[in-house]
Parts: structure tokens; sequence; C-alpha cells
């Protein structure tokens, strides 16, 4: 009978160990898994923060791109005479040829962001006088 109890007290003993034991590697666990799960979380967030400065970094660019062209549309419309180099020899040539033929010259300037090109025609008399 003592040898009974003291294999009942043993097998007692050997469970709460193990049950302890459980316990700790189940507690050991949990916090592991919660660890990987915040740094899990915190990668997400920084991925979804870059993710969201790259646009607004695109859309930035596109809106500055869109203004200088629109700001070179209007500086074109209103002084097309800066936008043809009358300096380079061959576009001189070209209009003098022009002239002596009385005609005028046309080229479109496509805007970007917009759909209609900015088309300007020079007349020959408007030919004449760029011609230094």
């Amino acid at each position: 009978a003592a040898f009974k109890q003291e294999t009942e007290e043993a097998r007692a003993k050997a469970e709460m160990a193990y049950k302890i034991e459980q316990e700790r590697i189940n507690k050991t666990f949990a916090t592991e898994h919660a660890a990987a799960e915040m740094t899990r979380l915190e990668k997400e967030t920084e991925l979804k923060r870059q993710a969201v400065e790259i646009e607004r970094e695109k859309l930035n660019v596109e809106i500055r791109e869109k203004a200088q062209a629109e700001e070179n549309a209007k500086r074109l419309k209103d002084h097309p005479e800066e936008m043809l180099n009358i300096k380079d020899a061959n576009i001189q040539i070209l209009v003098s040829l022009l002239c002596d033929l009385n005609m005028g010259l046309g080229y479109r300037y496509n805007v970007k962001g917009s759909d209609q090109p900015l088309e300007i025609i020079y007349t020959p008399e408007q030919l004449h006088q760029l011609i230094p």
C-alpha cells in the first residue's frame, strides 16, 4: 500500500510538472507568436505608408508636369516667336525660302495632358518680321 501511495504521489508530481512545463511552453509560444504578428503588422504598415508616399509623389509629378505644359502652351500661344529659334541656320533658310515663295509656316505643339494640339501659323508677313 505504501508503494502504491508513493507511486501515485510520484505520478501526480510528474503530471503536475508536465502541466506546468506545457503551460510554460504555451505561454512562450503565445508570446513569440504575438511578437511575430506585431512585427508583421509593423512591416505591412510601413509598406502601405511607402506605397502611399510613392502615389503622392506620382501625383505631385503629374501636377507639376501638367502645370509646366500649360505654362509652356500659354507662353507659346502668347509669344510663338520665342519657340521658333530663328537663329538656327537651317530654320533661317527655310523661313527665307517660305518668304520668297510668299508662303506661311504652320506647326502643331502637343500639350501634355491636353487632347487638342496648339496650332501656330505664321503668315508670310510675320515670317519677314522674324528674320534677323
